[in-house]
């Protein structure tokens, strides 16, 4: 006879999944983002297979997302982890492909704890005013979205 056990973990973050269309590149992108969210997206490098690529920030520094090499083309992962008190943003270019994204060339991440929950509606009005952005859309609750969240 088997037997079951169940976990009950809380997890003290809560995350926001939006998704982005648009033809610039993600340098360009992450610089109108910047500017209309006043928010300082950097570029991260990440740990390949083949070899190391050296991180961008010292490594004493924590961060919420952990950085999984499958999920992010070469160069194609920004993050914030310091411009708003205990939320992080993160703008990369997905490699997994789910046929429910694929009109979103991009994924904006907002992480925030759960006791600092983020307007979602304020966010979406205004990086759907940015230029480069054509759409942004909020894809929180779409099955299988969790295969792309670092």
């Amino acid at each position: 006879m088997s037997k079951q056990i169940h976990i009950n973990k809380q997890f003290d973050y809560h995350y926001i999944v939006i998704g982005i269309a648009s033809h610039e590149h993600i340098w360009k992108l992450c610089w109108e983002i910047n500017k209309q969210l006043s928010i300082s997206l950097k570029k991260q490098y990440i740990e390949y297979e083949q070899g190391t690529v050296p991180p961008s920030k010292p490594p004493n520094t924590q961060s919420l997302f952990s950085k999984e090499p499958t999920y992010f083309e070469d160069s194609a992962y920004y993050e914030d982890t310091e411009s708003h008190p205990r939320t992080e943003f993160a703008l990369f270019r997905p490699t997994v492909s789910l046929k429910t994204l694929e009109a979103f060339g991009y994924i904006f991440l907002i992480r925030s704890n759960t006791d600092s929950i983020p307007d979602i509606s304020s966010f979406l009005q205004q990086l759907n005013q940015v230029s480069a952005v054509i759409s942004a859309v909020d894809i929180s609750d779409i099955k299988n979205v969790n295969k792309i969240i670092p």
